[in-house]
Order: structure tokens, then C-alpha cells, then sequence
């Protein structure tokens, strides 16, 4: 049982990230295709996580670093400000691209210099267990996000094309 609910969060989590990597493809009004998809892809991937991870690393499960609200809204920040960030470094033309790009750079960095707040790990992990938990999460997650942006890239070039 557990195990099925476990896939069918990750199912919905990965719907509401498709939705809204979909929805900021859109917005953002440039012209995709599978290759602008894995880029998009990637930058999502660095929004959500990876940037946090340099902060919050992953832990197994059982194992706590601090209060989970205080670690849930500077994850939130995290994303949200590595998003606008990357949005800012990679969307805006012209004269005054730098000065974006920039700013952008401030905002991703801002939540980093910040800190998470995170304590001493509790639990009976050991710490060898804790780091290989933290390099599969990175590494496993990686592929699912690149696909996701290479279908989506590749489905709205094809819907442009189709109108």
C-alpha cells in the first residue's frame, strides 16, 4: 500500500511540474521545440531541485534536520527565487539584458546566503547512508525532469505547427 501511494504522489507531483513548466513555456512566448524543452527541463530541474538541495540536502526518511515549516517555506523561496532568477538571467533581449541577468544572479543567490534552517540530523541514519540518499535523489531525479521538458517542448512545437 505504501508503495502504491508513494507512485501516485509522484505521479501528481509530476503532472502539477509538467503543468507548470507547460504553463511557463507558454508564457514566456518563444518558439520551443524537444531541444528549448530539455533546457526548460533542466532550468526546472535546477529551480526545484538542486538549488535547494544545496541548502536542504535530501535525507532518508526518519532522519529530521530542524523544524519542518521553517525548512518548508525556505524550499519554497529557494524555488520560487531560482525560477525568477534563471527567468531573468535567460528571457530578457536587449540593452538591458546584463543589468537582468544580474539581478537574476542576486536573486538566486539571495535564499543560499540566507541559509536553510537546518539543524544537526536526528536519526539513527548513519552518515554514509545520509550522503548516498542525497546523490540518488539528485541523480534520479535529473532524468524525469529533462524527459518531461523534451515531451513538452516537442507537444507545443507540434500544436503550433498543427494551428
Amino acid at each position: 500500500m505504501r508503495a502504491a501511494l508513494s507512485a501516485l504522489t509522484n505521479i501528481a507531483v509530476a503532472v502539477g511540474y509538467g503543468l507548470l513548466l507547460a504553463a511557463a513555456m507558454l508564457v514566456a512566448g518563444r518558439s520551443v521545440n524537444w531541444r528549448s524543452g530539455l533546457v526548460w527541463g533542466g532550468a526546472l530541474y535546477l529551480a526545484v531541485v538542486l538549488a535547494p538541495a544545496i541548502g536542504l540536502q535530501p535525507v532518508p526518511p526518519g532522519v529530521e534536520t530542524g523544524e519542518l515549516a521553517g525548512r518548508q517555506v525556505w524550499w519554497i523561496a529557494t524555488a520560487l527565487c531560482t525560477a525568477g532568477g534563471l527567468a531573468m538571467m535567460l528571457l530578457p533581449r536587449g540593452k538591458t539584458r546584463l543589468y537582468w541577468a544580474l539581478a537574476g544572479v542576486a536573486l538566486i543567490v539571495a535564499p543560499q546566503l540566507i541559509g536553510a534552517p537546518v539543524g544537526a540530523p536526528e536519526g539513527t541514519a548513519p552518515p554514509d547512508l545520509r550522503r548516498h540518499f542525497a546523490w540518488m535523489v539528485l541523480l534520479t531525479t535529473l532524468p524525469p525532469f529533462l524527459l518531461t521538458g523534451i515531451l513538452l517542448g516537442a507537444l507545443l512545437a507540434r500544436n503550433r505547427q498543427a494551428a
